[in-house]
């Protein structure tokens, strides 16, 4: 709701949880190797190593998001890339790798709701850059593109079960991370092609949501997600790449609340205007 006082427009935040698409998802199940035409737009593209996908772009409140999937004939196996979405709430009966445990959050979304996003980088080169210098290595991570009238506020975001268990654990290609580890996200705002802003988040040390600001990425036209981990090996980094948000909260620009200095110059002029109205009716016949 929006309300217009003084020329300002003061709106509530908006807020993706995802929840819309629960339906076309069901119970504890995951989204990322395909998804019913009418939520969202399909496309045939290539992958970074020249396979055939398919790029599934959905949006809510002119926020729009990509999930890429599909088979290599050369490795022969299915895989999935970007931001898909869970509902799952349980491990299921599969091992880690039946598309149902690295997509789940113990509990499920933030504050209990039934639907959140899940976020996975490829195991190509470009993930690793922690300080990307070309736009090439933008290129193929998970992104999330903005409407250019936003100002981004805060997300939910934490590990999903696979890597928590991985970090803690170790499995037979990683090690734990122990206390001089680490497991970063990093948040690139990209404008016009180039690093407009960044943030670094240590994955390793979340244990359940919490809530990140965005602010300092306002103005950027997409968000892409990159990781950095202290277990890395000849193919890249060990620990897995995944992490799952939720709660994407934002205000319409042109509807933010008015800087200090402004409300100020604006309650001035009222009291201006309300003793001028009072001097007015005392010199009145």
């Amino acid at each position: 709701m929006c309300i217009l006082f003084a020329g300002t427009a003061w709106c509530d935040p908006l807020t993706i949880g995802f929840e819309n698409y629960y339906s076309a998802i069901g119970y504890n199940n995951t989204w990322a190797y395909g998804f019913p035409s009418e939520y969202g737009r399909i496309a045939e593209t290539k992958s970074e190593n020249g396979a055939d996908q398919y790029t599934v772009t959905y949006a809510e409140h002119g926020v729009s998001f990509q999930v890429h999937y599909g088979y290599d004939d050369l490795f022969g196996y299915g895989f999935w890339s970007g931001i898909g979405l869970s509902t799952r709430i349980d491990s299921g009966d599969g091992g880690w790798y039946d598309n149902g445990n690295d997509l789940f959050v113990t509990g499920g979304g933030n504050n209990g709701s039934s639907t959140y996003a899940v976020v996975y980088g490829t195991s190509q080169s470009s993930l690793y850059y922690s300080e990307p210098s070309d736009a090439w290595q933008y290129e193929h991570l998970p992104s999330i593109s903005l409407p250019d009238n936003i100002t981004l506020q805060s997300m939910a975001i934490t590990n999903t079960a696979y890597v928590y268990d991985t970090i803690t654990n170790g499995n037979s290609y990683a090690d734990p991370l122990g206390p001089d580890g680490d497991f970063t996200l990093w948040i690139y705002g990209i404008a016009n092609g180039e690093l407009f802003a960044s943030l670094d988040i240590r994955l390793d040390l979340l244990d359940g949501w919490e809530t990140i600001s965005l602010l300092s990425l306002t103005g950027s036209e997409e968000l892409r997600f990159a990781f950095t981990s202290s277990d890395t090996g000849s193919w890249g980094i060990n620990t897995p790449t995944y992490f799952a948000f939720d709660d994407f909260t934002f205000t319409l620009k042109n509807s933010s609340v008015p800087e200090p200095a402004t409300l100020a110059i604006v309650g001035l002029g009222l009291a201006g205007l309300g003793w001028a109205r009072r001097k007015k009716a005392e010199t009145q016949p």
